[in-house]
């Protein structure tokens, strides 16, 4: 009993001593000023005089533009998208394109797509292919999509639709319409 006492006490030793060596080996003492302690309205003081910076700095950079230049960015980017033949839908919202007999549309990563009229056909390439959700299986190329079904895009790897005839079809999400 004297030595299982002695044992527990010898084990409570080291604990000790490795916990104090371990506080002093990182250096900081806190409250010191290398880790100070602060207040709950120091750190809201501080957030509000760089929230204002901030917004002081904001207010500089948009004074200086009149509404000619955001005139000029905007059609900057509206040409861009439209030479690159790139479209980004934002949100949550189905974008409805026109398609014609022969043009592809390549999904981006995570597109869905659902073709409301007319006669496509799945653009893949390879062993893998689209997604087609309603049906819980996959659509590989040139198999007949269906109307109305949502289809997902898995992967940016050109991968889409073709369409066979005149058609339109509902995307959400990132795609490029190629001739």
């Amino acid at each position: 009993m004297k030595k299982n006492f002695l044992t527990i006490v010898a084990a409570s030793l080291l604990l000790c001593l490795s916990l104090t060596a371990s506080a002093h080996a990182s250096g900081v003492t806190p409250g010191s000023s290398a880790d100070p302690l602060v207040s709950q309205s120091y750190v809201d003081d501080r957030f509000e005089e760089l929230l204002q910076e901030y917004q002081d700095l904001l207010s500089n950079v948009t004074m200086h533009l009149t509404d000619r230049h955001l005139d000029i960015i905007v059609e900057d980017v509206i040409r861009t998208l439209e030479n690159t033949g790139h479209s980004q839908a934002q949100g949550t919202t189905f974008t409805p394109v026109h398609m014609l007999a022969g043009q592809v549309l390549l999904g981006g990563e995570g597109t869905e797509i659902i073709l409301r009229s007319g006669i496509a056909t799945a653009y893949v390439f390879g062993q893998n292919g689209l997604s087609d959700v309603t049906l819980g299986s996959d659509i590989f190329g040139n198999e007949q999509v269906r109307l109305n079904h949502l289809l997902i895009v898995p992967r940016a790897d050109g991968r889409g639709v073709r369409a066979s005839t005149e058609c339109w079809v509902l995307v959400k999400g990132t795609y490029t319409l190629t001739n």
